[in-house]
């Protein structure tokens, strides 16, 4: 596992066909929440990975688990050593219809965290 992550910035540094894995605390804990994980391109509205779903079972935090094969289907153009992207967490409770942008670190309402993916260097098992 090589991504990196920045706590304070939301800066997540990584390869395609790497794993992603993070803990997302600060979880309001009022109702049980899901938490989605989606990727977007930066400089528009279009989705590159879908939202992923992490139950928090009524807990603060949740564990974020993005596996090799999302990772794996992260475009980086051929010509360039890596191409950014946005992120971004929700929590979620459908009984309720709430929904909470997670922040990440000290950053405020409107930051968007980007997530710089590297071209594949090798291919494991």
């Amino acid at each position: 596992m090589t991504a990196s992550i920045d706590t304070e910035t939301g800066l997540i540094t990584t390869y395609q066909g790497d794993t992603i894995m993070f803990n997302c605390t600060g979880i309001p804990t009022d109702v049980t929440y899901i938490v989605y994980f989606s990727i977007r391109d930066l400089s528009s509205a279009d989705t590159i990975i879908n939202e992923i779903p992490f139950y928090t079972n009524g807990n603060s935090s949740v564990q974020i688990f993005i596996p090799p094969s999302v990772t794996d289907l992260i475009p980086v153009p051929s010509d360039k050593k890596f191409k950014d992207y946005r992120w971004s967490l929700k929590a979620c409770n459908s009984a309720n219809n709430y929904e909470h942008t997670l922040l990440i670190g000290d950053t405020e309402t409107g930051s968007e965290y980007k997530m710089r993916v590297y071209r594949k260097q090798t291919e494991g098992v």
